[in-house]
């Protein structure tokens, strides 16, 4: 540990030189730094009679991770950084390269291929001799450190070369962080339009606007600075700056619309942003600095085509009840999964002592665990809207009226109160309103759990069913830990012991069951009741243990006799 890859591994850099020797000329060490543990070596690489210089950069980790290949003397379509000048000899993942490989085997390999899909016009054999993605441009621009700006609404269509946006953004300190409210061209007419209730739930509260300009091209370097003198040549008017005030700060955001592949060999287009921001000198000088904002396309369509199996989520609705350890889990799955709406009801709040095992941590202590819910949500998967009901199922203050709120247009009720009473109560409500219900607890210890299904229909087992199967010891009993209560300083109620991780599992087994009965393409169940255990009769822990059944009519339940 801490020597040189060339040290630590005797004779494998004399084995590389050699062999870039037999497919290379002019190989030479470069750069040899014992301190850093990083090497560099020139060579040139000769193909079909054409000779390419390139530059290798060894990591560190050599051979477990890739050397970098830099031909700064060659100008490559594709595969090529067009401002670093590195190339794209491998896919990016890391299981790409071995480490049995050596750089002379990576480029006899894989410089031809590259040299090939340059130069043929044939998309066939162009296909067949690399990766079929996109090569954006935009992720080797140089951008301000911490930045983003969302574009959460598809990109318009539009020939008009300039206009105007609206965007929010966190209060400005010097790093930029914000969201598009909307796009309009130069004639005034709407391209893109959100409430800006989205952006305020994402906590972004200041209005900016904002002029945007369309580029032929990409940029010539990957600077900023270079880039908005490029702007001001075609756009003189980006000269004149509109200055946008915020404390003691001045910066104006410039939008770019330019083209862009958005698939493989497929043309598209893209936005930018730019942000010029004008600092004093000590001297009392002026100065004004230009870079990228990162940009990240975050509209529905963008987010969803990574969960092709959740399609059709976004018109559902949920009822869940319950928003403890179990609860709060599965709402944040829902939401990120992409459910339309949420109501949630829990009349509990967060205590600091619970962020031990719930989702959101100690931040929310004081906050109604649905109204943190709520909040976190509308921040972070802002297409799942959330009615927060901070009220307990079955208390004083859940109304008649309250009920028919949270029961409007519903599709699936989900319970996770760990309470039998409500829990029966729940499944008949979704019984009498003709929808699925799903339920999830955990057992002492959260040594196991259960998930429960019951579908709609008279003639479908109910949870009087379920009860007295249980009382017939007919289903699987899940793992339970020895009873263990504690009551610790300033909490008005003894408490269960158990860690999130192990509560996690029924969790999510029972809201990947929720979302298997809400008409998404995601696979079905074929069980209507798992129990799972994570610890053997010995206490000892095991892989999880999952049992399952399918639930029959009990002959002796009320609501079939």
């Amino acid at each position: 540990m801490g020597r040189p890859w060339w040290i630590e591994i005797a004779g494998r850099l004399d084995f590389e030189v050699e062999a870039l020797r037999d497919i290379c000329s002019e190989v030479a060490i470069y750069k040899q730094d014992e301190d850093s543990g990083q090497l560099g070596i020139k060579a040139v690489f000769e193909f079909n009679g054409a000779q390419y210089p390139l530059r290798a950069e060894f990591p560190a980790l050599y051979p477990f991770t890739r050397p970098m290949v830099y031909a700064e003397e060659s100008l490559f379509r594709w595969h090529q950084n067009p401002y670093g000048k590195n190339l794209c000899l491998l896919g990016r993942t890391a299981e790409n390269w071995s480490p049995m490989y050596t750089l002379a085997r990576h480029l006899s390999e894989q410089m031809p291929k590259l040299i090939e899909s340059n130069n043929t016009q044939d998309e066939n054999k162009a296909a067949d001799l690399e990766e079929l993605q996109a090569e954006p441009f935009t992720v080797f621009l140089q951008y301000q450190l911490n930045s983003s700006m969302l574009v959460l609404h598809d990109l318009p269509h539009t020939d008009r070369s300039k206009g105007t946006f609206l965007a929010a953004c966190l209060p400005f300190d010097g790093t930029f962080r914000g969201a598009t409210l909307g796009l309009r061209d130069d004639q005034s007419r709407q391209l893109i339009g959100l409430s800006n209730a989205i952006t305020a739930a994402m906590q972004f509260t200041k209005e900016i606007h904002g002029k945007w300009y369309r580029m032929g091209g990409k940029p010539s370097t990957a600077s900023a600075e270079d880039f908005l003198r490029q702007i001001e040549a075609s756009h003189p008017e980006v000269r004149k700056r509109t200055w946008t005030t915020h404390r003691d700060r001045k910066f104006e955001v410039i939008g770019v619309l330019l083209p862009e592949e958005k698939g493989w060999r497929t043309a598209g287009e893209s936005i930018v942003f730019l942000i010029v921001q004008e600092h004093k000198r000590p001297s009392g000088k002026k100065s004004t600095t230009t870079e990228f904002l990162r940009t990240y396309r975050s509209d529905q369509a963008t987010l969803s085509a990574r969960l092709p199996e959740m399609a059709g989520l976004q018109n559902k609705r949920i009822l869940l009840a319950g928003a403890g350890s179990l609860g709060a889990l599965c709402a944040l799955e829902f939401a990120r999964n992409g459910v339309g709406r949420m109501n949630l009801v829990d009349g509990d709040l967060v205590e600091a002592g619970n962020s031990v095992r719930w989702p959101l941590g100690i931040a929310s202590a004081g906050l109604a665990k649905v109204i943190a819910l709520q909040k976190y949500i509308a921040a972070n998967n802002p297409f799942t809207q959330v009615a927060a009901c901070p009220v307990d199922v079955g208390s004083e203050a859940y109304t008649l009226e309250t009920e028919r709120q949270l029961f409007e247009q519903v599709d699936l009720v989900f319970d996770a109160t760990a309470e039998r009473g409500i829990s029966y109560l729940l499944s008949e409500r979704a019984r009498t309103f003709g929808i699925p219900y799903v339920s999830v607890t955990s057992t002492q210890g959260n040594w196991g759990g259960i998930v429960i299904k019951l579908t709609p229909g008279r003639e479908a087992p109910c949870w009087i069913c379920l009860s007295k199967h249980w009382a017939d010891g007919t289903l699987p009993t899940p793992a339970t830990g020895p009873e263990a209560r504690i009551q610790v300083g300033g909490c008005a109620s003894p408490t269960f012991t158990g860690s999130y991780m192990d509560s996690s599992e029924p969790g999510l087994m029972g809201a990947r069951l929720a979302i298997s009965l809400l008409g998404s393409s995601y696979p079905s169940y074929d069980w209507d009741y798992a129990a799972v255990s994570m610890r053997g009769p010995d206490g000892k822990g095991i892989p999880p243990l999952w049992r399952t059944a399918s639930l029959t009519k009990h002959p002796d339940c009320e609501n079939h006799s």
